[in-house]
């Protein structure tokens, strides 16, 4: 929230467009969806089924029921294979088809099963003509003798001639819809489906209007598969002209749902480079004189985003008072420079809120606050609720008002850590903020099973008392900071003062203080994170492998953020921090404690070389420069001990073995290079010198490659001035050709 500005105040809210639709009043539906799968299998099932009943009606014999129903079960089985390898066949292999079916053994099943499965064998064997002659014949039958198969043929009827004859196709859809209004079977919810095969001949026929209300039936129905269906025809429908437009604002129906999509802004289903007629849209509405206030909410939000703030508000005007158009209005008084009354409006609204997740609340919608979010608000979720979203915003206002003790209470109940982490660490003095925390987060049981984690974190009470354990640490309060600390970490948080508290009681050179410093050193070294380590910068605890992510406030222009840029107090309170303000600070605690340590042992030991290189080395790569002053004490007083040796050979630390020895090394051998530009020509080689060469790896590899013997005092003759005792990593050296004349007697 903080470091996005005011954009995160006046950021657009969007509308979950399917949870959306389940709040949309659509006529009672005249058919019911099965929740088929569209299965081979299910086709089958249903088949058998009702070729029993239909027996069963006409009192068929036991004995003769059960051969017709293996005969015509058999023949059945051929085609449920066919279609099952079809599902798996590649058109790089040969088609399967089915070329053993034997309609004769049909002769027992009613006419009207044998139509259809004889029809349904044509089809999936590519003979679209007979299979229609097949189905046509059935619908031809007396109405009695066709019960159970009319729905069927019709539908697949349409389905055969959706490309060739689409407005052919739709009569047969439409007529599945009367045959089941009439009585006829409908075992697999055709009539249903059928809607949606008709909407989709419609959205061919670029006729949106039409596609959106027969979509619209099919969701009634209870098919869920409309809803992505909707989603389509409302991309369809809003890229047209003002005409289409305008048609599709006079469909009270059509109008809704198209509003609720466009309230969305093409959720992330959707193609973002679709450029929809927000403003056409619009425009649309207030000319078809809407007069129900339907959709009234989405046409707010929708001009909101668009950029369209006076038609927002308008519609706001228009539309009964809820705690989504007052939460819109508040964003609006904030553009208007009116903060106050803004604050008091979400204030008001936060409580309106649901408090659960728009996204895993699975309760059905009933406000437009059920379906409405914010996206990537936080980086712990992808969606917060809008209670949330709502008490965050409160807090980033509090903040701008100074009233910190309350921003960081608002941030901290609505979840956004990252903004309370930096409140209460980097604005709140210690003082305030442990009166805060006394006053509000008292112990728990919960937080002695609490993780160190900061990944992991989500207790706001543990996150909170943790925080302020560190800080109290971090300041030499440890009486006071040990009842913050999370179980998992008091063991090492008491090893820890343990050791300083011995190093601070020892006499200055009493092996119990150089003990005490060097423990507390390779604790705070180890542990440091989770002991001492900052919430927010510099350490980034909160995310200990990347961090960083908080853009620091004093970036936050005037310009940009007039509302919520951060004053001199806070900016003057956050600008005090640990010292030095550098990632990983613990580090550079750690290797000074190592230092003194160093200080009060005898020089040229391996123990105080040792000391010394591995607390240089928790520094070098990330701030050579301090950890130089390491490297500096180590070779001035233990150059005399094997890794001080190494250390001045290397001109940096050496790598120690697991025993504290020093790993055996050889620096890579000069690089031959081009002369420096201001060199004057000579007749020779020049190198490049890597980390611990000196010249007679110059001359070993001058030997090597152009088979010319120096000696290091003749290559050192050849570069006039050169220091060699001060060699650096990247000086040119000058090998010549010749060896140098020798100077007179």
């Amino acid at each position: 929230m903080l470091d996005r500005g005011d954009a995160a105040l006046l950021e657009a809210p969007k509308i979950f467009f399917y949870s959306d639709l389940e709040r949309i009043h659509l006529p009672p539906p005249k058919f019911h969806a099965h929740p088929a799968d569209d299965s081979a299998a299910e086709a089958a099932d249903a088949d058998a089924a009702e070729l029993d009943a239909a027996l069963r009606e006409q009192k068929i014999a036991p004995h003769q029921r059960e051969a017709t129903l293996r005969a015509y079960g058999a023949e059945r089985a051929k085609l449920t294979a066919l279609r099952n390898k079809l599902e798996q066949w590649l058109s790089s292999d040969p088609r399967p088809f089915l070329t053993d079916f034997h309609a004769t053994a049909l002769a027992g099943a009613p006419p009207e099963f044998a139509d259809y499965l004889q029809g349904s064998v044509a089809w999936f064997n590519c003979q679209t003509n007979q299979a229609r002659q097949s189905w046509e014949t059935l619908l031809h039958r007396p109405a009695a003798a066709r019960h159970y198969r009319s729905t069927w043929a019709a539908y697949m009827l349409g389905k055969s001639w959706a490309v060739e004859d689409p407005e052919r196709a739709a009569g047969y859809f439409q007529r599945v819809r009367a045959l089941k209004s009439d009585g006829f079977a409908d075992r697999l919810g055709l009539a249903a489906a059928s809607l949606g095969e008709e909407a989709r001949i419609r959205l061919r026929q670029t006729n949106a209007i039409a596609a959106l209300d027969l979509y619209a039936q099919q969701l009634a129905t209870g098919d869920g598969s409309a809803a992505c269906s909707l989603r389509f025809a409302c991309r369809e429908a809003l890229t047209n002209g003002a005409d289409v437009l305008t048609r599709l604002a006079a469909d009270p129906v059509a109008r809704r749902i198209a509003t609720s999509f466009l309230a969305s802004n093409h959720d992330y289903y959707d193609n973002w480079d679709v450029n929809y007629n927000v403003t056409g849209w619009l425009a649309a509405v207030e000319a078809a004189k809407v007069t129900d206030m339907a959709c009234a909410e989405e046409l707010a939000i929708a001009a909101y985003q668009a950029g369209e703030f006076d038609a927002a508000q308008r519609w706001i005007n228009l539309a009964p008072s809820t705690p989504s158009l007052q939460w819109l209005q508040a964003k609006l008084l904030l553009r208007a420079g009116k903060t106050d009354e803004a604050a008091a409006l979400i204030d008001h609204v936060i409580d309106l809120f649901p408090e659960a997740d728009n996204v895993t609340n699975q309760a059905k919608p009933r406000g437009l606050e059920d379906v409405l979010y914010l996206p990537g608000s936080t980086y712990t979720a992808s969606y917060v609720s809008l209670h949330a979203e709502a008490l965050a915003e409160s807090g980033a206002l509090r903040l701008a008002r100074h009233d910190y003790t309350e921003s960081l209470d608002a941030l901290l109940r609505a979840g956004f850590w990252r903004d309370a982490a930096y409140v209460a660490e980097r604005v709140l003095t210690l003082a305030e903020l442990k009166n805060y925390v006394d006053a509000h987060w008292f112990p728990s049981p919960q937080d002695a099973t609490n993780s160190a984690d900061a990944s992991l974190q989500s207790n706001p009470r543990a996150d909170i008392r943790y925080l302020l354990g560190r800080r109290l640490a971090r300041d030499g309060q440890f009486n006071a900071a040990r009842p913050y600390y999370p179980h998992s970490e008091l063991t090492n948080f008491d090893a820890m003062v343990s050791a300083l508290t011995m190093a601070q009681n020892s006499d200055a050179n009493s092996p119990d203080g150089v003990d005490g410093l060097l423990a507390a050193s390779g604790i705070i070294r180890l542990d440091g994170m989770e002991l001492l380590g900052c919430e927010v910068a510099p350490d980034w605890a909160i995310e200990p492998i990347y961090g960083g992510f908080l853009t620091s406030r004093s970036e936050i222009s005037d310009t940009n953020s007039p509302i919520t840029r951060p004053t001199a107090d806070e900016l003057a309170r956050s600008a005090r921090g640990v010292d030095p303000a550098l990632r990983y600070h613990y580090r550079y605690i750690a290797a000074s404690l190592a230092l003194q340590a160093a200080s009060l042992m005898p020089d040229n030991t391996d123990e105080k070389a040792i000391v010394l290189c591995t607390a240089g080395s928790w520094l070098k790569n990330r701030d050579p420069q301090a950890a130089d002053i390491y490297y500096k004490t180590l070779v001035r007083h233990c150059r005399k001990t094997a890794i001080g040796s190494l250390a001045d050979r290397m001109r940096w630390f050496p790598e120690l073995d697991a025993t504290g020895h020093p790993v055996p090394w050889q620096p890579d051998p000069p690089t031959e290079t081009n002369a420096p530009p201001e060199s004057a020509p000579r007749d020779g080689y020049w190198y490049s010198l890597h980390r611990g060469n000196d010249l007679q790896d110059v001359a070993d590899t001058l030997a090597h490659d152009h088979q010319i013997d120096l000696t290091p005092a003749q290559i050192a003759d050849a570069n006039p001035g050169l220091n060699t005792n001060r060699l650096k990593s990247g000086l040119r050296i000058f090998a010549p050709a010749q060896p140098p004349d020798s100077s007179p007697p």
